[in-house]
């Protein structure tokens, strides 16, 4: 069964989307990313100005935006899956170029995950299926670091 979404007005981002029953949340996902990306990107127009780039996602937790302005070193972490579920670790800093602050962050991933289906518990924690993310911030150098913790409940 196909049930369509409202679409926003013509010469605005798209942001049509269908469900279909009996898929799992992996499907979700996808379509809640999409919805983010479509939803940020500028009306068109004569003055509109180019796309942002798309959502990136973090490679150890591709169910994980990256915000911009983070870059995720890929050697810093790791991914075991567990018959309790997933155990992953990743890492992505920021340079000071970005001028991103642990409150700018953490006010980023409070919004997607919460559209992404997090539930958040406090103090950089969110939960969803069975699963707990937990976000830690820091310095690196002159920069920030930002740490995503994933554990099965």
């Amino acid at each position: 069964m196909r049930r369509a979404q409202p679409t926003r007005a013509p010469g605005t981002a798209a942001t049509r989307a269908v469900a279909v029953k009996g898929l799992g949340p992996g499907l979700l996902v996808m379509v809640a990313a999409a919805f983010i990306v479509g939803a940020s990107a500028p009306a068109r127009g004569a003055d509109a100005k180019p796309s942002p780039a798309p959502q990136l996602f973090l490679q150890a937790m591709d169910d994980v935006p990256l915000m911009a302005g983070l870059a995720e070193r890929p050697a810093a972490g790791f991914v075991f899956e567990t018959a309790a579920g997933r155990i992953i670790e990743a890492e992505a800093v920021s340079g000071p170029a970005a001028k991103l602050t642990a409150g700018r962050v953490m006010d980023f991933y409070r919004a997607a995950l919460a559209a992404l289906g997090w539930r958040p518990l406090g103090g950089g924690r969110f939960a969803r299926e069975g699963e707990i993310l937990s976000l830690a911030t820091g310095a690196a150098g002159k920069g920030l670091r930002v740490r995503f913790s994933l554990r099965p409940k």
